[in-house]
């Protein structure tokens, strides 16, 4: 069954052939910001893989549409962020039809994607751009500074810590804090980079969750881990 131009002209992209793709868009009759299945375009897919090359040469056409969301919110800067392509974020970020902001449809938005993945260079793309929004939530009220902490990206949490924009207690729906969900999932190291911030890092501060304060909390977790492992064996040495 032969391709339509729209499916050649996503297929090079997909492998990152650029003169495919150029020879594709020379077609005046080529839609370049046809939506396939989810509702993402050629840039989109371009974005997701990393292809520069590609993300360039589709930037130069005047009738693309760089900030097109999919189906689900993502747009082709969210999926660069989130995949963690930096020189394809640095060359979004120079378009002005770039909102560096614009959300998933959970709320996420590119730096909180960045951040839940670990991405610390595109992070610190993201942070010296003066549109970021460091504090903004997703649906459940965590910031990208929360999810840094939650999936224990040291790094990460170092660079926003040094950012003076970001509320290091602002909390979830929940009440949850940043610290509280680090001691949650037994991220000792965020924990302590977090109290020895100089920062004021609230403690006290009880969860509506569970009613426990961050020590209590880990203090909980770090007892049922023990509990666990009782009567376990030792792991064999090589």
């Amino acid at each position: 069954m032969s391709q339509s131009k729209e499916e050649q002209l996503d297929s090079a992209v997909f492998r990152g052939e650029l003169e495919k793709v150029k020879s594709q868009c020379s077609d005046p009759a080529l839609n370049v910001n046809w939506q396939y299945e989810g509702g993402f375009t050629p840039l989109s897919g371009a974005c997701q893989e990393g292809h520069v090359g590609v993300v360039e040469y589709l930037l130069s056409l005047k009738e693309i549409d760089p900030d097109r969301p999919a189906d689900d919110g993502a747009t082709p800067f969210f999926m660069a962020c989130a995949n963690g392509h930096r020189e394809v974020v640095f060359l979004l970020l120079a378009d002005p039809r770039i909102d560096p902001n614009k959300p998933h449809n959970i709320g996420a938005t590119p730096l909180f994607m960045a951040c839940q993945n670990g991405h610390k260079e595109v992070v610190s793309l993201l942070l010296e751009d003066p549109r970021s929004g460091p504090n903004k939530p997703r649906d459940t009220g965590a910031t990208p500074f929360f999810i840094a902490c939650e999936k224990g990206h040291k790094e990460v949490v170092l660079l926003l810590l040094a950012d003076p924009r970001i509320d290091p207690n602002k909390q979830t729906y929940n009440q949850t804090t940043p610290l509280w969900f680090a001691s949650e999932n037994g991220r000792l190291v965020i924990v302590q980079h977090l109290l020895a911030s100089g920062k004021e890092i609230d403690t006290k501060m009880r969860s509506s969750f569970n009613n426990k304060t961050a020590p209590e909390q880990g203090r909980a977790m770090g007892t049922a881990a023990k509990r666990a492992n009782r009567g376990r064996l030792p792991a064999k040495k090589d």
